[in-house]
């Protein structure tokens, strides 16, 4: 998982882990299984709350809304897609909620059709909110861009849009209003798509 080694690059650069940058697949994933066990425990247990657990789950929770503003482009709205977050394997899923009669195929025609774009749009669109600059210098996290009014399984905590393109974070939050010189998409406008 090189995009992990990434990970734990932003975090130590960041100031949020420490020790050496892993090197090979391995020892990433050694380094998640052994060095940040919050990733995998319940929220009552002692490490949950270790700082470089909370990144990674701020990180990963932050995309999974970043990309369910722009689930229009698979005809859902926003509000009937559903979210799980598995931060133990870096991923979370995005499932449509049966309590209303829908077809997941405008899920799978979004995979196979146009995941390109969607991807690129959430990148470019999660930059902003109509809040900013206030929402940006509070934590970049608010109504305006990154809360779910419905469908949150973390009830809108641990977010942060500093997470995926640096910035303030919140004071309420376990970086205590640390400014990340490094989001996770730093790089993403420099991969830009040719067409």
């Amino acid at each position: 998982m090189k995009r992990f080694c990434l990970v734990l690059v932003d975090d130590r650069d960041n100031g949020l882990a420490g020790g050496q940058a892993p090197a090979t697949t391995e020892e990433a994933w050694a380094r998640l299984y052994s060095g940040v066990p919050g990733l995998y425990q319940s929220p009552h247990e002692p490490e949950y709350g270790d700082r470089e657990a909370v990144a990674v789950r701020t990180l990963l929770h932050t995309m999974s809304h970043l990309f369910l503003r722009r689930i229009e482009w698979s005809g859902f709205a926003p509000s009937s897609v559903g979210e799980y977050l598995i931060p133990a394997s870096l991923s979370f899923i995005l499932y449509a909620n049966r309590h209303a009669e829908t077809k997941i195929g405008g899920l799978t025609t979004l995979f196979e059709q146009r995941l390109n774009t969607w991807l690129w749009d959430a990148v470019q669109a999660g930059h902003e909110c109509v809040y900013d600059p206030i929402c940006s210098d509070d934590g970049g996290s608010c109504s305006g861009c990154t809360h779910r009014e419905h469908n949150c399984v973390g009830f809108n905590r641990e977010l942060s849009r500093a997470t995926v393109y640096g910035g303030p974070t919140p004071q309420s939050s376990a970086f205590d209003g640390q400014t990340l010189g490094h989001g996770y998409w730093k790089n993403a406008w420099a991969a830009a798509p040719e067409q």
